[in-house]
């Protein structure tokens, strides 16, 4: 079994050399140490030099939080024990400092190869299927062999008959007629749109109109912003409450 611990937010995938790491049975720390296995770089240093410890027990992964900021569980938005043992579950996410991530597992195809941080350079992919081809199979056959053997092939393909269309059952597209092109929203639509705003569009003109739904549509992606930026600021309230929670202990 491995475990996969990867960042997706874009803009904190830049804040880091490695954006995915990697971690074998024999575990692994992460933190802004050098000495680290998974060195995060966070510029709000909000990441402990040594924040959190990956381990394996009884057949299943372990995160023990270790720093003085702490972590969260972001499923349950609780706060992880210092010092106690969690189980990583699989889609698990956390949050250390102000950087997220998210939990992967995979089975290993030989566990006596795994081991400890692989590093994985930001931006490269992790296919499911990546150690399903074993180094033996990788290598048993040249590379000049099977580039001769995908050209032989390729030239067998080109030589073959081409195949014949059933050209009774084949469907000939049609262009579609102008009567039912895109029309303009009816009055009737604009009697709907000013009974749900609770307005009156007496006397308005078409372009009046219009310029009057775009108009809403932006207050409302507005609204939406405004939204999310009093979510952030939430959670960085409540970071900052705990932090100073933790400086008074």
């Amino acid at each position: 079994m491995q475990l996969i611990l990867e960042i997706l937010d874009p803009a904190q995938r830049q804040q880091v050399s490695t954006a995915h790491m990697c971690f074998g049975q024999a575990g692994g720390l992460i933190g802004r140490s050098p000495e680290a296995d998974w060195v995060l770089v966070d510029t709000l240093r909000h990441v402990s030099s040594r924040h959190a410890r990956i381990s394996w027990q009884d057949g299943r992964f372990w995160l023990t939080d270790v720093s003085r900021n702490g972590s969260f569980d972001l499923r349950t938005g609780s706060r992880l024990p210092r010092g106690v043992a969690q189980p990583v579950a699989a889609d698990a996410c956390y949050r250390l400092g102000s950087l997220t991530l998210h939990a992967r597992l995979l089975p290993a195809a030989d566990d006596s190869e795994i081991r400890v941080g692989r590093p994985m350079p930001t931006g490269s992919l992790i296919p499911d299927d990546a150690f399903l081809l074993s180094e033996s199979l990788a290598h048993r056959q040249p590379l000049g062999r099977l580039l001769s053997d995908l050209d032989d092939q390729h030239t067998e393909q080109q030589q073959l008959p081409p195949a014949g269309i059933d050209r009774e059952q084949l469907q000939v597209p049609r262009l579609l007629a102008d009567s039912i092109a895109h029309q303009p929203p009816t009055a009737a639509f604009w009697q709907a749109y000013a009974t749900a705003l609770g307005v009156c569009l007496d006397g308005i003109d078409q372009a009046a109109c219009e310029q009057l739904a775009l108009d809403g549509a932006a207050l409302l992606r507005q609204n939406l912003l405004v939204q999310d930026l009093t979510r952030a600021y939430g959670e960085q309230l409540r970071l900052i409450r705990a932090l100073h929670s933790d400086l008074r202990k």
